[in-house]
């Protein structure tokens, strides 16, 4: 009986493959049609579930930085808000199964985060609710709810699973050097046409300055996704190394790395790049202890003899590395000079606009819906010079600053929540640095330097909560789970058994 009872399900299996390959063939006859692409998709998503529920935690810090976005799904969502879901769906399963299987302690972060996402949900019902453009209609601008929403979803997803002390240097690694992937959209201009299925993973939007240039000859060519990969690279060698490890004769290569990954960020042409990695440097300095030791004398002469070195020839640099370093006292170009400075003044001319309007929404915010009919109509005028860019930006909720990125679409109750959330972040990966574990103090320093830097981004430099927020909730997460939670001062007889541990640590 039995036998024939495998046999039977033996052939029920067999006949759901061979419907199922039939299927496939089918329609991978139009391998460029949507409805394929999806099926296909789902078919492979269901035959790896079992890695996915074995690996879905690692995938998830993988993908935190990764510039990949599910390209057979409408509205280009990026790999991270799928497996946010997937990840957090498990972990909420797997919690429901067994008991035993608890979310990482993080009270004081959760509370500011729930308020923050209530007020998000809010404000989007009173203003014309969620809308994707990819569903049609005259309004759009749910993707950016849907981005906030899921950074918070996601925070939650990183400290479901503890990560182990051992394998904290690949998980950040994982995170960091994901970033990486982001310069293969300065390849838009020289890979082979035959090439561009490359472009449906990693969208090339990171290109666009690279791909103006070559097409005006006018434009400063900015090789922006090779900038924002060095720099992760530039804070992973920092989580590796820390600045003890970089200098010295026997550490030269990664003094040399280091420099070279400074170097390809200014290829990027962007000014915070250069901002954001002498700030994270600054600040792991400091975290370190080195302010009173040798290495300050040592690294005012290594600034002394660079600056000595480099600046009689900065006029003689690609244009993309002088508008980088325009905001100093140095001479450039004429004509990056003025690039940078016509950048700033757009900048200054549309945040006097928005302003005036703060008023409007102190009490309910703005929220993130764009009215397509406005928006058109606003890059008409501008591309017949009737109108401003800085008008399109508005319209489009591009602020380019982060305390007004907050105020308006959400109000003084977003804001609150949102600064209560930070501080509360803060306090948590400080206690963190100051009390986590010896083998992982590097780590906590990059990622506790790296977080200051990019509120100090947010609130002086640029900002926008959309995407800031996932980078804030990423971090903190990431701590959470490295350190099991947020770590408190330890006893007397813990500090000695660290003590006595010192040595082999640093040996690893």
């Amino acid at each position: 009986m039995s036998n024939q009872f495998n046999a039977l399900r033996g052939l029920i299996i067999l006949g759901c493959c061979l419907l199922l390959a039939v299927v496939l063939g089918y329609l991978l006859a139009t391998p460029e049609n949507r409805d394929t692409l999806i099926v296909v998709g789902l078919v492979f998503g269901v035959l790896a579930l079992p890695l996915v529920m074995r690996w879905h935690h690692p995938m998830l810090v993988l993908s935190w930085n990764l510039s990949a976005v599910v390209f057979f799904l409408p509205g280009q969502l990026q790999v991270w808000m799928i497996l946010t879901g997937v990840s957090l769906g498990i972990s909420v399963f797997q919690r429901a199964l067994n008991r035993g299987m608890n979310f990482l302690p993080a009270k004081p972060i959760i509370l500011p985060l729930i308020i923050l996402g209530a007020v998000v949900l809010v404000t989007a019902h009173f203003t014309g609710g969620i809308s994707f453009r990819a569903g049609g209609g005259a309004t759009f601008g749910g993707k950016r709810y849907l981005i906030v929403l899921l950074g918070i979803l996601g925070f939650f997803a990183l400290i479901a699973r503890r990560i182990p002390v051992a394998s904290a240097g690949r998980y950040v690694g994982c995170f960091f050097l994901a970033g990486v992937t982001a310069a293969i959209a300065n390849l838009v201009t020289v890979v082979n046409p035959s090439f561009y299925f490359i472009f449906w993973l990693f969208p090339p939007d990171l290109g666009q300055f690279q791909a103006a240039s070559d097409l005006t000859r006018e434009n400063i060519g900015r090789l922006g996704g090779l900038g924002a990969a060095a720099s992760f690279s530039f804070y992973f060698l920092l989580a590796c190394y820390g600045i003890r490890g970089l200098v010295g004769l026997r550490n030269f290569w990664k003094l040399l790395l280091a420099f070279v990954l400074v170097a390809l960020g200014l290829l990027g042409g962007f000014r915070s790049t250069l901002i954001a990695m002498a700030m994270v440097f600054a600040l792991v300095f400091y975290l370190e202890g080195l302010m009173r030791t040798r290495y300050l004398p040592m690294l005012i002469l290594g600034m002394i003899a660079v600056a000595a070195a480099v600046l009689p020839f900065i006029e003689k640099m690609p244009p993309a590395v002088q508008r980088a370093v325009s905001f100093l006292p140095v001479r450039v170009d004429a004509v990056v000079a003025a690039d940078a400075k016509d950048s700033s003044e757009w900048r200054l001319r549309m945040w006097r606009l928005l302003l005036a309007e703060v008023p409007h929404y102190l009490w309910l915010g703005k929220g993130y819906a764009i009215r397509g009919d406005e928006l058109e109509l606003a890059q008409n005028r501008a591309a017949t010079g009737q109108g401003d860019t800085a008008e399109v930006a508005m319209l489009a909720g591009d602020y380019h600053n982060g305390p007004l990125s907050v105020i308006i679409p959400f109000g003084v109750w977003g804001a609150l929540a949102f600064i209560w959330f930070l501080l509360a972040a803060g306090w948590a990966m400080y206690r963190n640095y100051r009390y986590g574990e010896l083998e992982l103090k590097r780590i906590n320093t990059l990622l506790l330097a790296f977080f200051l830097m990019r509120v100090v981004m947010f609130f002086a430099v640029v900002g926008a909560l959309n995407y800031d927020l996932l980078a804030f909730t990423g971090l903190v997460g990431l701590s959470i789970s490295l350190n099991g939670g947020i770590c408190r001062p330890r006893s007397a007889t813990e500090t000695a058994g660290d003590a006595s541990l010192q040595p082999q640590a640093l040996a690893r």
